[in-house]
Parts: C-alpha cells; structure tokens; sequence
C-alpha cells in the first residue's frame, strides 16, 4: 500500500523550491518525481545500484557540508545544510520510486552491512523525503507563504490515512492544530 497520495513528493518538491529560492530546481525535481505515475515501466535495480545511488548522495552531502562550513559560522552552515538535502537525498529517492521494489533495503545506508547476503528489511523513504522536503523549505524562512503550503501540504498527505473520522472531524482536528501552531508560533 502507497503511503504517500499521488503528487504529494512533487508538491513538496516544488514547494521547496519555491520557498529557498531554487525554483527551477524544485520544478524539475518535482516532475521528475511525478513521472513516474504516466510512465509505468520500472527499473529491476539492485542492492548494488542503490548502494551507488546512496553513495552519491553521501558524497554530495559531505561536499555541500564543507563548503557550508567553510563559507558560514556554524548555525548558517548548518541551516543551509539542511536546505540543500532535498536536492542531496534525491537521487536516492528516485531510485527508489522508479524500481521494480519501490522500497529500499536499509543495508544501503550502512556501510557495514552491505556485505551481509541476506536481505535486510525494506523502507519507504517517500514520507521521510515528503517531510524533509518541508524542513528544507522552511530554511529559507519565508514568513509570508511558509505556514499556509506547510499546512496545505500536510493536509493533503495526511488525509489518505484519516482514517474513519468524518470529514468535519478531520477537518476540525486540522484545523484546531493549524491554529494551535500558529498561536505557538506568535
């Protein structure tokens, strides 16, 4: 079962890069990402080519972490660390959303447990990258459009696993926790 409603990874995408100031970016992502519903083939990939898809974003981790640091102070560097990650961990994710799996063994984030021949429990990373894509967005701290897409977003991820309760219910529960954060936030 899907976890994530069609077009929500796309959104968050888009979202992000629209709030950080990398539009195109985050359009071309958020396409890509979503093609993935027109076309129906899928890749039969390996532990080895999600070992390398991992070992990219690795890479490409470290070198945006060093230039952060050796551009910023600390807090910048970090702040703009965690902006990039949408772009860093994609790769990965979109490994993951055109394979024949469309999960991820959770040896690939682990060195040393690549070796192993057994199979190692499999993960979606879609929620986790749906919910990274909004942390990066809110890097850029855009006070004026941030917490109405962060709200939006949410609320269209989360009404596929609602649940039982009727629409008013839902809608009040989400309704009651937007403004809860908001009152938080002032």
């Amino acid at each position: 079962r899907r976890l994530m409603p069609p077009f929500t990874l796309g959104a968050a995408a888009l979202f992000w890069g629209w709030q950080a100031g990398f539009l195109p970016v985050g359009l071309a992502m958020g396409l890509a990402l979503e093609a993935r519903v027109l076309l129906r083939s899928r890749w039969d990939l390996t532990r080895t080519d999600f070992n390398r898809a991992s070992d990219v974003s690795a890479v490409l981790l470290v070198l945006v972490a060093v230039y952060q640091a050796v551009a910023h102070d600390v807090a910048k560097a970090v702040t703009g660390v965690i902006q990039w990650l949408p772009l860093l961990l994609f790769p990965l994710v979109a490994c993951q959303l055109y394979s024949v799996a469309g999960r991820v063994e959770t040896a690939v984030f682990f060195w040393s447990q690549r070796t192993r021949p057994d199979r190692t429990p499999l993960v979606d990373l879609a929620p986790a990258y749906f919910g990274l894509c909004l942390l990066a967005a809110s890097t850029a701290n855009a006070r004026t459009t941030f917490y109405a897409g962060l709200v939006a977003l949410s609320a269209w991820a989360l009404w596929s696993v609602r649940g039982r309760a009727g629409v008013l219910r839902w809608g009040g529960a989400l309704l009651l926790a937007a403004l809860l954060g908001w009152a938080g936030h002032l």
